[in-house]
């Protein structure tokens, strides 16, 4: 599945996309809130700006992605591996970051669950 499916598809109300393989994808600044790609595997997508409120993101591989002033609001990423990821700016407020790899993943100024600090 490419992105103008995923994006056609989440137009007219799909929102289930597990397991989905977009590395280097291009989704900048789209609305996609309550999206399901947990299990996907989404190696350098630009996804800034991109508003992912309450996405099921378990488990899903965003290693070297763009995710700069994402609003990652409410969003499930339990087991993610961001691994060098830009979150700087990003919004995960209420976000489910446990078991999250957040290796060399940029922090910078974003808005982080409560009792989660930067180092």
């Amino acid at each position: 599945m490419n992105t103008c499916e995923i994006l056609k598809l989440y137009a007219a109300g799909e929102r289930d996309f597990p397991e989905t393989k977009l590395s280097n994808a291009h989704l900048v600044g789209e609305n996609l809130s309550g999206i399901n790609l947990s299990r996907s595997i989404l190696w350098a997508t630009d996804l800034s700006n991109t508003i992912l409120q309450r996405a099921n993101l378990t488990l899903t591989s965003l290693a070297w992605s763009d995710l700069s002033g994402a609003n990652l609001s409410g969003a499930d990423l339990s087991g993610a591996d961001l691994s060098g990821a830009d979150l700087s700016g990003a919004d995960l407020s209420g976000a489910d970051l446990s078991g999250t790899i957040l290796i060399q993943a940029n922090l910078t100024g974003a808005i982080m669950p409560d009792g989660i600090t930067q180092n």
